[in-house]
């Protein structure tokens, strides 16, 4: 199920998969299986992400970045970024 983000924006899942832990804020992690799960909540209709580049230093927007990689998504990310 999908939302339109504003009145004439993109439509999106009414959720969005956060990505603050993939920074690495709380210990380390596979980053392969990161991949796997952001790319698995895109198959099963995720389609907004959230991210920043205060999240490990702009590591968590790498990742999701290899993550969707020619994948449609849509990013929320604070404005000053």
């Amino acid at each position: 199920m999908s939302d339109t983000l504003g009145r004439n924006g993109p439509a999106v899942s009414r959720i969005a998969l956060g990505t603050w832990q993939l920074g690495g804020h709380w210990g380390g992690y596979d980053e392969d299986e990161a991949v796997a799960a952001v790319r698995h909540a895109r198959e099963v209709g995720v389609n907004l992400f959230d991210t920043a580049h205060a999240y490990g230093w702009g590591r968590a927007e790498r990742v999701l970045g290899r993550a969707l990689a020619e994948i449609d998504a849509v990013l929320a990310r604070p404005a000053d970024a």
